[in-house]
């Protein structure tokens, strides 16, 4: 982009000194200082072409006077500054010790350069001033006063009333009252197979 700064010397140039300096590294693009006597009074230009980014611009005077009209003497000076073909400051003269303006395209947004959080600055939570919870006010709970269920009231049931079942009363069945059948009269029959059974009756 296209920059022109522009310097009417007063009858004093070799009191004049200036610069233009990125913003972003510090360095200078253009510069003018120990002016001869020989350019007093004159007008000079120092066009150029530069990078559209920020710059500072810087003017000194030794004498702290400024360009003009503080001494009869003085002379008739002035500077502007444009950028881009727009002036960003034109005809100043009574500025003093120094000028000094800010000027072309805004940075880029960078990245936080902040350092890490420090740590806390505060000291750790102090002890609890206050004392453990006290013990419990209150007795623990009384023993019931309710004794326990007493044991069954009624007695076991009593033995039975009745007398187990009495042995038979009637006696065994007494003995044949005859006495066993006798011998037999008639001798025993023997009997074979095929013969002729004779039997003999005794009286």
């Amino acid at each position: 982009v296209s920059i022109k700064f522009v310097l009417h010397t007063d009858n004093f140039p070799e009191d004049i000194s200036w610069k233009i300096t990125r913003q972003d590294d510090q360095r200078v693009v253009m510069s003018g200082d120990s002016y001869p006597v020989e350019k007093s009074n004159e007008l000079l230009e120092y066009p150029d072409c530069v990078e559209d980014t920020s710059y500072i611009f810087e003017l000194d005077d030794t004498y702290q006077d400024g360009l003009c009209c503080v001494y009869k003497d003085q002379g008739d000076g002035f500077i502007s500054l444009y950028y881009k073909g727009a002036p960003v400051f034109e005809n100043i003269s009574d500025f003093g010790a120094s000028h000094t303006k800010q000027f072309g395209s805004p940075l880029p947004t960078r990245d936080p350069t902040a350092g890490p959080t420090p740590s806390p600055t505060f000291s750790p939570t102090k002890s609890p001033t206050s004392y453990p919870t006290q013990l419990p006010t209150s007795s623990p709970t009384v023993i019931p006063t309710v004794p326990p269920t007493k044991s069954p009231s009624p007695a076991p049931s009593n033995s039975p009333t009745l007398q187990p079942t009495n042995v038979p009363t009637p006696v065994p069945t007494q003995k044949p009252s005859l006495p066993p059948t006798t011998s037999p009269t008639n001798e025993p029959i023997l009997q074979c197979r095929g013969e002729m059974v004779s039997i003999k009756f005794v009286l």
